[in-house]
């Protein structure tokens, strides 16, 4: 059974971490800092073991040049932190002084001195709101995408995750779900070097055409939402590209994906849209979906990080945040949304939303369906990876309910902490990496 408090961690957690000692410091309850919010914090003990665990990533990873070059960097520490904090402020300073009225020299001095004792980079910097005096108490428990991502690349190395290549790209994910019976949106057809690559499998490939629907292709391997392209059905056959208006018959448009495979494989599915109670509240058209980080816990269950809804805006046809999309913060006890959303912003950093900007509609409170089988299907994905420690997955909640779109084993930990308003320190997640590498490294030996 779960126990979990509005938008925070499960109890069930807390005592099977608190059962771990010595593997784990004890984690402790902090205040909230979004309204209801129930965080578990990692300790100081912990945050300590995890930037040595930084530090190792950072010298795996680093050539022997690029070593040199970190070590120049430290003795220009000063130079360089004095250079980031005049380009925050050339980027975000004007808009941060109009809006929220911080001066300059005082943003500059906050950026220099933070960059400086925890390098911490101005995109960080101003989407997190570091010049906010309540938030500048977690710089010191902040870590950023670009730290983390190789981190969980490195657990992932040295965990040796035999599931790790099916998480890889969209084709063979897609694979493995319809393989395990796993809900997900199946393929119609893949594009590779110049071919195409009808489904299911073993369908005859001069019979095989597209459904009269409207029809969804990505690349496989990219990230983001990059390369996306909606194809909207028309009458006489014709698909019509939503952004571009470019118009295909069935045949053109298969010549088309097959020259574009050439530079890497594409995979094609049919468009599938939200549950009617998300349609024209969180949505206007394009697809919302849930970010939900799993984590196998030391004991072998599986738990979760906060969750947050992504909504596209206008007519994008992805919602990932780094595409323009907003997401907000998801109560993880009742799948209730539980604060503002976030924008990513070219002239602030971040941008808040009390309500949808195409629907109006207010997002506090607003309750997403099927929650409880979207909490299952989650622990079910993470089931068929169970050599994974962690996975972001994308879960969309559609008419007859959640299915997975795709499995992330490198997850975006803005998208998971920012909506929250928290830092990563404010999660299970520091205390669990700490555990499956220390975990890892005794297996090696």
């Amino acid at each position: 059974m779960y126990e979990h408090g509005p938008c925070g961690i499960s109890s069930v957690t807390q005592r099977s971490l608190l059962a771990e000692q010595p593997m784990h410091s004890r984690l402790a309850e902090r205040p909230p800092l979004v309204e209801g919010a129930r965080v578990v914090t990692a300790s100081d003990a912990d945050i300590s073991e995890f930037r040595a665990n930084l530090a190792v990533v950072n010298r795996y990873r680093r050539s022997f040049l690029t070593r040199l070059r970190h070590i120049a960097g430290r003795q220009l520490s000063i130079p360089l932190a004095i250079s980031h904090g005049l380009r925050g402020i050339g980027r975000y300073g004007p808009g941060v002084r109009r809006q929220y009225g911080i001066s300059l020299s005082e943003q500059f001095r906050c950026l220099s001195s933070d960059h400086l004792s925890y390098r911490i980079l101005p995109e960080k910097f101003y989407m997190y709101q570091l010049y906010v005096a309540e938030n500048r108490k977690l710089r010191a428990r902040h870590f950023g995408f670009s730290e983390i991502l190789p981190m969980q690349q490195y657990l992932i190395d040295v965990s040796r995750c035999e599931d790790f290549p099916w998480l890889q790209s969209k084709h063979r994910f897609a694979q493995r779900c319809s393989e395990i019976g796993l809900p997900s949106v199946p393929l119609l057809a893949e594009f590779a070097e110049g071919k195409m690559i009808v489904h299911p499998p073993g369908s005859n490939e001069r019979e095989a055409v597209f459904p009269p629907v409207d029809l969804f292709s990505k690349p496989s391997e990219y990230w983001c939402g990059i390369g996306a392209n909606l194809w909207l059905y028309k009458s006489a056959g014709r698909y019509v590209n939503a952004l571009s208006g470019e118009s295909h018959d069935q045949e053109t448009l298969i010549e088309k994906l097959c020259a574009e495979s050439k530079s890497g494989r594409i995979v094609v599915q049919e468009k599938v849209s939200n549950h009617s109670s998300m349609a024209g509240s969180l949505t206007n058209g394009g697809l919302a979906t849930v970010r939900l980080v799993t984590c196998r816990t030391p004991d072998g269950a599986v738990d979760f990080l906060p969750p947050a809804i992504r909504m596209p805006i206008g007519q994008a046809i992805v919602d990932n945040i780094a595409q323009g999309g907003l997401a907000a913060p998801v109560d993880l006890a009742t799948g209730k949304i539980c604060g503002p959303a976030i924008q990513k912003d070219k002239a602030t950093g971040v941008t808040w939303f009390e309500k949808h900007p195409d629907t109006g509609f207010d997002l506090a409170g607003a309750q997403l369906p099927c929650w409880r089988e979207v909490l299952d299907l989650a622990k079910q994905a993470h089931a068929a990876f169970p050599s994974m420690p962690f996975v972001g997955w994308d879960i969309a909640i559609l008419r007859d309910g959640p299915v997975v779109l795709e499995g992330n084993a490198w997850w975006d930990v803005d998208l998971t902490i920012l909506p929250h308003r928290i830092s990563l320190s404010d999660t299970q997640f520091i205390t669990y990496y700490n555990y499956h590498l220390k975990r890892a490294a005794a297996k090696a030996i």
